[in-house]
């Protein structure tokens, strides 16, 4: 998995901060296709955010083509 940089004091909010470095993992090659992305409970405790911000932000991903769940 890659890793992610979040932060709760940027003007950005969680979910689109996390919804673009998903985004940018696909594109770079970080993420490669068929590569499991950790399930919502644990990106959020990784992280120490909301399990729901995290599923919005892969819901986001997905709409927009770059992810499959």
């Amino acid at each position: 998995m890659m890793r992610l940089s979040l932060s709760k004091n940027s003007a950005a909010s969680l979910r689109d901060q996390l919804g673009t470095q998903l985004t940018l993992g696909v594109i770079s090659g970080d993420l490669k296709p068929g590569e499991k992305l950790p399930s919502v409970r644990e990106l959020a405790r990784r992280y120490n955010i909301h399990s729901n911000t995290v599923s919005a932000a892969y819901r986001d991903v997905e709409g927009r083509g770059w992810l499959e769940v």
